[in-house]
């Protein structure tokens, strides 16, 4: 691989990781925030309210999609790429500053909700984006299923490391001082990285697709919705999934550990820091399988996987011990990998390339916000209102059999990279 594609491949990746560490900061310092941010007199209340706006933020990631992808359609993948990862920065810089209803009174949550949405805005049209932009830099190559996979795994590397960063402060700063300020070195560091991707997204190449494109549509979005519907079907079905199952590793199972097992923070955040670290290996490990076996058949032995064992990963987790949680994590890890090593590659072969990066943006975003930002809520409402323990686990199997189901009876068209 030629040193300005080795380049280009990073500045894409990078990016993307940073932004993750800084949209999934927000899932490791949920118990804080709704202390800081969104205090009652109900514990319970004041985590539902947090987990609530986390849901409410997944509405503006099709809004994001259908914006960004427009833009990485007209003008260009590489200036979109520029301008996710220089807004998410700034962003987050924000989010770090913002003083808490102590100060502000109902002003902090207001301004608190509107910076969540402007940065699930943003992350609509990064992951998308990224995957176009990486597929169609090594599309042709022998490689592409491997460097597909890096799309997810940098992502998983990224939340590993936010969840990390989370454990350090919590464990180095005491716990008053924590919830007060400490938290926000975490955002402050987040935003200083991201000067490194700006720079090097200054300097990565447009794809050769995106140069050579014969026509570039008005109204992408018209083009999807009336020519590519079934796609975007498709794309919304491939998602639903991932985002389910990624999102109770993510978002959901920390808090349920702290709350429900009475676990510690610190040893909440390290199982969680372990099993995404583990999770970014087993991402990169199942790419490399991808490109020996059908991308298609991974994803579904991957979604057929999570709905064998979810009932045992919940019964490892409902034990309160602290390595039974770890294998029960390291376990979902597992068998969310394939999934996510072949979901970039499955999505953009459903579109072609003068609607690819709206395509993939809404349906993926559409799929993200009805099924994985809603899950972490979903869950805890479940569990609190039921007394059991299981009652997520019966959520994530019927929507697998669905997927399941869909994936078998639904044939789509695709197109090559």
């Amino acid at each position: 691989m030629k040193n300005d594609k080795f380049r280009d491949i990073i500045a894409g990746l990078y990016g993307h990781t940073l932004e993750w560490y800084d949209f999934l900061l927000y899932a490791s310092f949920a118990p804080i925030f709704a202390k800081v941010f969104f205090p009652t007199k109900n514990d319970f209340v004041s985590l539902l309210t947090t987990f609530a706006v986390f849901s409410v933020a997944f509405l503006m990631r099709p809004v994001g999609g259908v914006i960004i992808g427009h833009f990485a359609d007209k003008v260009g993948r590489r200036k979109a790429l520029i301008l996710t990862v220089s807004a998410m920065s700034c962003v987050t810089f924000l989010i770090g500053c913002l003083p808490g209803f102590s100060y502000l009174g109902i002003a902090s949550p207001i301004l608190f909700i509107a910076l969540r949405l402007i940065q699930s805005l943003i992350v609509g049209g990064e992951l998308p984006g990224s995957a176009t932009f990486l597929i169609e830099h090594t599309g042709k190559e022998k490689k592409s299923g491997l460097v597909s996979s890096f799309i997810f795994a940098t992502a998983t590397f990224g939340i590993a490391v936010a969840a990390l960063t989370a454990a350090g402060l919590s464990e180095l700063i005491p716990a008053p001082h924590f919830t007060d300020w400490g938290w926000r070195i975490a955002y402050w560091l987040g935003a200083a990285l991201g000067l490194i991707g700006i720079y090097l997204r200054l300097h990565s190449r447009e794809t050769e697709d995106f140069l050579t494109m014969t026509t570039k549509e008005k109204l992408p979005i018209k083009v999807i919705l009336t020519e590519h519907k079934y796609a975007l079907l498709g794309s919304v079905i491939y998602t639903a999934i991932l985002a389910s199952g990624n999102y109770l590793v993510i978002a959901y199972v920390t808090t349920y550990l702290i709350r429900i097992e009475n676990f510690s923070t610190n040893a909440a955040f390290a199982i969680n820091a372990v099993s995404m670290l583990a999770m970014t290996l087993f991402i990169v490990t199942f790419g490399y399988i991808s490109q020996l076996v059908n991308a298609k058949r991974l994803f579904l032995l991957g979604v057929t996987s999570v709905v064998i064992l979810i009932f045992p990963i919940f019964y490892l987790l409902s034990r309160g011990n602290v390595f039974y949680a770890l294998c029960a994590e390291l376990l979902i890890a597992l068998v969310l990998s394939p999934i996510n090593a072949t979901l970039p590659t499955l999505l953009t072969h459903l579109f072609p390339t003068e609607v690819r990066a709206s395509g993939v943006s809404l349906g993926y975003n559409l799929g993200q916000g009805l099924f994985g930002g809603t899950f972490p809520m979903i869950g805890l409402a479940l569990v609190e209102l039921t007394a059991n323990k299981f009652s997520p686990a019966w959520y994530l199997f019927s929507w697998g059999v669905i997927v399941l189901i869909m994936i078998r009876c639904c044939r789509f068209k695709e197109y090559k990279a």
